[in-house]
């Protein structure tokens, strides 16, 4: 009985070994599974994608009142989506002629207007009727544009589709032609 005893015995230990064993073993690693992170797309409003030139149409139509040439200058959205333009740029003039003075009307306007789709924003431009000069005058041509934002520039388009438009002038460069220019805004300006 010795043996066999002792056969038991080194069988228990080897059986108790063995599952001691198999619980000090490391354990499969198994990836915690976290919950899928939720992704949400988020759209930037139409109303903060700025304008592209292509957008938008510039027109000017000139109409004369009391000894000044007013130009009335529009600004439509063609697109089929509602942009915006920077709002507190003024009108500025490019000519090549050294004596006429762009001065600015007005405040600036706010920081960014909204355009919806055929939606139109306004400014204007004034200079006189018939330049006070001692001297003769001539025809000056003058192109109007509006700064959008930094993708770019409107120029506005006259009557005739053309953006350059004539103004009178002085021949001599001591007298100068003052050009008025405003900012933009979402109603007409009033003639001032």
């Amino acid at each position: 009985m010795g043996r066999v005893t002792l056969f038991i015995i080194v069988i228990i230990l080897l059986i108790g070994g063995g599952i001691y064993f198999l619980r000090q073993s490391p354990k499969p690693i198994t990836p915690a599974i976290s919950p899928t992170p939720t992704i949400t797309a988020t759209n930037t409003p139409a109303e903060n994608s700025f304008c592209n030139p292509s957008d938008l149409v510039g027109n000017i139509v000139f109409n004369g009142a009391a000894g000044s040439i007013y130009g009335n200058l529009t600004l439509k959205n063609v697109s089929n989506k509602t942009c915006t333009i920077d709002g507190s740029n003024f009108v500025t003039a490019s000519f090549s002629a050294q004596n006429i003075s762009v001065v600015q009307q007005g405040q600036a306007g706010p920081d960014t207007i909204a355009l919806t789709p055929n939606q139109t924003a306004y400014s204007q431009i004034r200079y006189q009727n018939g330049p006070q000069c001692s001297s003769p005058i001539k025809t000056t041509p003058v192109i109007f544009s509006y700064q959008i934002s930094s993708l770019g520039t409107v120029d506005f388009l006259g009557q005739n589709g053309s953006k350059s438009q004539n103004i009178t002038t002085c021949t001599k460069l001591s007298e100068s032609t003052t050009v008025w220019v405003w900012n933009v805004s979402k109603s007409p300006i009033t003639p001032q």
